[in-house]
């Protein structure tokens, strides 16, 4: 499943050294936000783990599969009616034979980290 088109949409990809930067705008929108919470929409932590899990595969142009989460950090909540956009950023550390490892993501906006978590491929 991909949340790309209806939860949120990439506006700008970039590379900067060995790092992956996505900036993407989430929908405040969609239907997720009624349940969580009507009239305070705070993105789920499920759903940051979604939209990295699709960023990497836009990146690896493959349908990798989550093995694990490590060291998930949801620093503060984030709100998309109040600030709609987010920057995700990466590094795609690979194994010789080109599978991927780990790879620490952080999500922030302009002013503080949203969330910082540790993805395993």
């Amino acid at each position: 499943m991909t949340m790309k088109d209806s939860v949120f949409d990439i506006t700008e990809t970039r590379v900067e050294g060995d790092e992956m930067i996505f900036r993407i705008r989430l929908n405040a929108g969609h239907p997720v936000y009624q349940a969580h919470f009507p009239s305070h929409p705070i993105t789920p932590g499920a759903i940051l783990v979604q939209i990295c899990v699709d960023l990497v595969r836009k990146c690896t142009e493959s349908d990798i599969r989550l093995t694990n989460v490590r060291n998930v950090k949801f620093l503060k909540p984030h709100n998309p009616e109040e600030t709609p956009n987010l920057t995700v950023r990466f590094k795609v550390p690979t194994r010789p034979e080109g599978e991927l490892e780990l790879m620490d993501v952080i999500i922030g906006n302009e002013t503080s980290i949203v969330a910082r978590m540790t993805l395993g491929f």
